[in-house]
């Protein structure tokens, strides 16, 4: 069996075949990488002094994708919308995860509010990773949360009182989250949305 990846970029579309034979022999994910090998190194925000490169590896990757999937729950008609540069580990983590989870990407080069929206009503997404800025320009676009979006993770800093209660209202499922580029983005993400 292959599993497929989807890529949805600027309207062109691609498919990633991972597990599709290739000259005469089946690559197989779970031989091709040692979890305790090095996949990515990432610098931090250097919120303590200079930034340092943290070594992520594939085990880090596969484990914040597998407690984000306990935590956030799975579905099999998921698509995760990713408009966080992938420099930084909120963009980077929720590709990661995207590509562990055999779900549809939706990637943006950037954020744009209105490309967002149409984004996440044409494609039909039900998760997106934003901070505070984001949602706050998703909630100035829009009267009520679109019926596809299930969870809006929200990380990068506290977000203020009124944000949240104004999510609240229009219906947006946000969850607040804590990470760290040494742990592979989010470590702390409540079970419920929408707590203020």
């Amino acid at each position: 069996m292959q599993a497929i990846m989807r890529v949805i970029y600027p309207f062109i579309q691609w498919k990633l075949y991972l597990n599709q034979p290739r000259q005469g022999h089946i690559n197989k994910i779970e031989s091709e990488f040692d979890l305790n090998e090095t996949a990515t190194i990432m610098y931090t925000s250097g919120t303590t002094g200079r930034p340092k490169g943290v070594e992520q590896t594939y085990g880090n990757h596969f484990h914040s994708a597998v407690s984000s999937a306990l935590n956030l729950g799975l579905r099999e008609d998921d698509r995760w919308l990713i408009a966080l540069p992938l420099f930084h580990i909120s963009g980077l983590s929720a590709l990661f995860k995207s590509v562990i989870y055999g779900m549809t990407v939706v990637l943006h080069q950037k954020f744009d509010v209105d490309e967002v929206k149409d984004s996440i009503e044409r494609h039909r997404v039900t998760m997106i990773s934003v901070v505070q800025t984001m949602l706050s320009r998703l909630l100035s676009r829009l009267a009520e949360c679109p019926s596809s979006l299930r969870c809006l993770l929200l990380g990068g800093g506290p977000a203020p009182y009124a944000m949240l209660q104004e999510s609240k209202e229009k219906g947006f499922p946000v969850f607040q989250s804590y990470g760290m580029t040494e742990t592979c983005s989010q470590i702390v993400t409540p079970l419920r949305p929408n707590l203020v």
